[in-house]
């Protein structure tokens, strides 16, 4: 599946997709397009090209020419500049804040015939959609359901690879045409931080918008905490949300109760007595086989065994059981369809040999658990999560990535010193950085640096980790997750933390 964004049968008046916009410029009255997109090289003949200034500098007069001469209809910009120079374009201002709109009119609204819910937050996003899109699928008997996000985009079961957690403004318009056009009746989207600050769902209409929580993260982008949490509090200022389902005990949400406040339903989660908090379980046990928590919703009784594990994830239930309340789903049935849901990949997932099955005791091998955790609260919060248990050793193998936020580098090396009773310092990601300079920035932060290993190989780490740990061990392998790849100066070249941490445990054996 692909997004639907070029379709040569549907020529679409230029004038009804920039109505009521004020678009400076001169071409023909009666101009129809039959595409968009916001990349010149993707342009097709008859598409609208946008031509939106990028991060890493404005080249609007290069990509426009160039989309010109591979056939484009018009190009639209909110350079003046690039309007004035080169017949074809439009001026159209704070085009970025329409172009979602522009492409919502163009896919003919797909939102409208959609049930979306719209998940932001620093930590969880992941996890929150898989269990609402994964719930939903048993809830309404259909795999019809779509999810787009950092674990691909697609329909539930066969999923496309995402470079982003949000695409752009344009494609997300196309995704939700394509998934209107397969059968899906609900999408679930992840919403980043850059996604709501770039505009990239202004044209979106959510039927539940979801807050998990903020914490320090793409500081390297916003500036400041102050400018990313005023983004993620963006996704509860679009015109279109119907209902809010937020983290009650995060310091945010005060803020998101001002800025709904009885404009529409909302649910306030939380695992603790938080006076704000509507949805909260009356009992809650957490330990290495799972989760079980139970709850009172409108007098109806709910209870959700689940086999994930770890505090967050017993939070990220009770977030996915909110949005599924607020699409209007009981609650007994809503919390038996979470607790139907499998581990999510990359998130606390527990690894197992060919040699053990997964899920039984080996006798002989460690606990291994691959997670993305990749930011200082996220790091924390898994060590936490895990540290009941392992009745040995837990030991954390992370890395920080390259090319992102530097600040945060030495506050990940102080927590996993101060969590692990190992800590092995690898790669993740190095991208344009020497992986040297990005281990000894959060070498920075550990006072006892003797006690830490250092491997830059990150398959090696793992094997050295894995090798190392006694039965009764815990080792985190932390930051990439369900990531295949490894980016390494400007490439992807492939890698799984898994898939080495499986071969580790092969070449071990039993004890």
């Amino acid at each position: 599946m692909t997004p639907l964004l070029h379709d040569p049968t549907r020529a679409v008046p230029l004038a009804e997709l920039l109505a009521g916009l004020r678009v400076a410029g001169v071409l023909a009255g009666d101009l129809r397009v039959t595409g968009m997109t916001e990349d010149s090289r993707q342009v097709m003949p008859g598409d609208l090209f946008l031509a939106l200034p990028g991060i890493a500098g404005d080249h609007t007069v290069q990509h426009s020419t160039a989309a010109l001469a591979a056939g484009a209809g018009a190009v639209l910009t909110d350079s003046e500049a690039s309007a004035a120079s080169l017949p074809g374009v439009l001026h159209c201002a704070q085009l970025r804040c329409h172009a979602s709109s522009i492409a919502s009119r163009y896919c003919d609204h797909p939102s409208h015939a959609l049930e979306i819910v719209g998940v932001t937050g620093t930590n969880g996003k992941s996890t929150v959609t898989h269990l609402v899109a994964t719930a939903l699928a048993g809830l309404t008997q259909t795999h019809r359901v779509g999810l787009l996000g950092t674990l691909g985009n697609g329909l539930l079961g066969a999923l496309e690879p995402s470079t982003l957690t949000t695409v752009s403004a344009v494609a997300v318009q196309g995704w939700l045409a394509a998934l209107r056009a397969a059968g899906a009746r609900h999408v679930v989207t992840e919403v980043s931080s850059h996604a709501l600050d770039q505009h990239r769902v202004q044209g979106v209409r959510f039927a539940v918008a979801a807050f998990t929580n903020l914490t320090r993260d793409h500081l390297d982008y916003h500036g400041s905490l102050a400018a990313y949490a005023e983004a993620k509090l963006g996704l509860f200022d679009l015109p279109e949300v119907a209902a809010c389902c937020y983290n009650a005990a995060d310091p945010l949400a005060q803020k998101i109760r001002e800025r709904v406040s009885s404009r529409m339903p909302s649910i306030g989660w939380a695992l603790d007595a938080v006076a704000s908090a509507t949805l909260r379980p009356t009992y809650l046990q957490m330990d290495r086989d799972g989760i079980r928590m139970r709850g009172l919703w409108q007098q109806e009784g709910w209870e959700i065994v689940s086999p994930l594990v770890g505090r967050f994830n017993a939070e990220n239930l009770l977030a996915a059981l909110g949005c599924l309340l607020l699409l209007g789903h009981g609650a007994a049935d809503a919390a038996a369809a979470l607790a139907r849901v499998p581990s999510v990949r990359g998130r606390l997932e527990r690894l197992a040999s060919s040699k053990h099955a997964e899920g039984t005791e080996s006798g002989a091998m460690p606990l291994v658990i691959v997670d993305y955790a990749h930011s200082p609260d996220a790091l924390e919060k898994a060590l936490l999560a895990l540290r009941p248990l392992c009745s040995g050793r837990l030991v954390c193998v992370f890395g920080c990535g390259g090319e992102r936020d530097a600040g945060k580098r030495p506050l990940m090396g102080a927590i996993a010193e101060r969590l692990a009773d190992q800590v092995i310092v690898t790669s993740d990601n190095p991208r344009g950085e020497a992986p040297e300079q990005i281990i000894d920035a959060i070498l920075a932060g550990i006072s006892a640096r003797d006690a830490v290993l250092i491997e830059p190989d990150r398959a090696q780490a793992i094997a050295l980790a894995v090798n190392a740990a006694a039965a009764g061990d815990l080792v985190l392998i932390a930051g990439k997750g369900h990531e295949d790849y490894q980016e390494i100066g400007g490439r992807r070249l492939p890698f799984s933390d898994q898939t080495c941490a499986r071969l580790a445990m092969e070449a071990r054996g039993p004890c």
